[in-house]
């Protein structure tokens, strides 16, 4: 399957939205007009400030002035416009990391990115959001984590930490056994679903399941177009450039994991005293896996 490299999407933009540029915005112009856009996007925002001389607040409040939401929405999209053989051919999103990569310049690499995404956060969930799930958490009477695959890890790892605080939790590796807890759960119980293609067939059929018992989803994947984003009653759309390449998700992890941390601890100090009771019982309970040293 060919693509055609969208080599005029990026310099579009740029003709339609940067009017009268400033003289930082002429060095960032110069930059992205003159460079493939294959390249642009393997940049991280700290690189682009290097090469261009621009702050990394220019070349932000750049992007955005492109109308874009923030720098990660900036390179989907001008990635997405800018599908080639070669990047579809790639193992990971993350430039210059070849057999011949030091250890260093993976973890170099893999760092500067996951900043881009922590600084970007905010172009990936907004508050409303937040709120609609807490508020669908709070008088839940059961939470149940469902994942598939590689998936399984982020449900099982959201599984750990809720069943900290004193509410009901389910988990289970088996789809077989996913499946018929679903099939239980009613409008009073709440169900976490990760699939980050949102087309996992074991997941659909567990969520149209839920759909059918009334029982309240959240969803985190992806795919904001996915059939699984659409049957659920919150979604964290957590789209990077792995999802604009069809990619494995092996960075973008870990906005998943602060997602979950953000509703975990909301719920948290929600009830402070009722759950600082529970993992007090938890700690207890634990001490007699510890060797007394």
């Amino acid at each position: 399957m060919k693509y055609v490299m969208g080599s005029n999407y990026l310099k579009r933009l740029i003709r339609e939205k940067i009017n009268n540029p400033s003289e930082i915005e002429k060095k960032i112009t110069t930059y992205f007009s003159k460079e493939p856009e294959t390249i642009i996007v393997e940049k991280t925002i700290t690189e682009l400030s290097e090469i261009t001389g621009a702050s990394i607040t220019s070349i932000y409040s750049y992007v955005k002035k492109l109308g874009f939401k923030g720098f990660q929405d900036f390179k989907i999209k001008v990635a997405s416009n800018s599908l080639n053989d070669d990047r579809l051919d790639k193992l990971t999103i993350l430039s210059d990391i070849d057999s011949s990569s030091s250890v260093m310049n993976i973890a170099n690499k893999i760092v500067a990115y996951n900043i881009d995404l922590l600084q970007d956060f905010y172009s990936f969930v907004d508050e409303k959001r937040l709120e609609k799930a807490i508020e669908i958490l709070k008088n839940a009477k059961s939470f149940n984590f469902f994942g598939q695959a590689a998936s399984s890890v982020l449900a099982y790892d959201a599984y750990i930490k809720f069943l900290r605080l004193d509410y009901g939790c389910n988990y289970y590796m088996d789809y077989h056994v996913q499946l018929i807890n679903a099939t239980k759960l009613g409008e009073n119980d709440v169900a976490f679903l990760f699939s980050h293609s949102g087309k996992t067939n074991e997941i659909i059929e567990i969520a149209k399941k839920l759909k059918k018992n009334n029982t309240k989803m959240i969803v985190f994947t992806g795919y904001g177009n996915s059939e699984l984003a659409k049957l659920a009653d919150v979604s964290f759309i957590l789209s990077t450039e792995e999802t604009a390449f069809g990619l494995e998700f092996v960075t973008s992890r870990v906005l998943y994991s602060i997602v979950v941390d953000i509703i975990f601890l909301t719920l948290l100090y929600g009830d402070e005293t009722t759950n600082k009771e529970s993992i007090k019982k938890i700690r207890r309970t634990l001490e007699v896996s510890k060797k007394n040293l």
